[in-house]
């Protein structure tokens, strides 16, 4: 994540969510319940995550570009039971990444971060379009790639850019 701030730290925004530890230490793990052998419990409460999450931050420090934010745990949270509203919202997963546009469209999302599809992705969304052409959509644009769906393909498509390596458009008329 740290390589992808600092490439388009004028673009676009990073933030990292320390949220449900994937392996706690001789602690029910949140995806199967059974025994796991990390290095660190399960946090309880707010003040011990973000503890821990200070830690990992020391020893693994992220750039100074990306936001460091730590999911909510009772007692100071009253919605979703009081914890991880972050972790459940947008779908648990151990090392998620979401590219969100400014109006909090998701045009990618995986249940593991993929610095090099996110990178593709990002070129493909901030690179500019043509001037010497506006292509109109005339016809159905779909997604064929794993890291957009048809939604994202049509609109993105009708805007007069059809990124290539993600999607295909039946007729372009120039």
């Amino acid at each position: 994540m740290n390589s992808l701030a600092d490439k388009y730290a004028d673009k676009a925004d990073f933030m990292f969510v320390y949220t449900v530890d994937a392996h706690p230490d001789n602690n029910p793990g949140p995806y199967d319940g059974t025994k796991q052998s990390g290095s660190n419990r399960q946090p309880k409460t707010y003040s011990e995550r973000v503890e821990l999450a200070t830690r990992t931050q020391a020893s693994n420090p992220l750039s100074d570009k990306v936001t460091l934010v730590v999911d909510d745990l009772s007692p100071y949270n009253t919605t979703m039971n009081g914890s991880n509203p972050v972790w459940c919202r947008w779908g648990p997963a151990p090392n998620p990444g979401w590219v969100i546009q400014p109006n909090g469209t998701v045009v990618w999302n995986d249940f593991w971060f993929d610095a090099e599809a996110i990178d593709s992705m990002l070129e493909s969304l901030l690179s500019p379009t043509p001037a010497q052409t506006t292509p109109q959509n005339s016809g159905y644009c779909h997604s064929i790639s794993a890291m957009v769906d048809d939604g994202w393909c049509a609109a993105t498509c009708a805007t007069g850019f059809c990124p290539t390596e993600f999607c295909q458009c039946d007729s372009i008329s120039v």
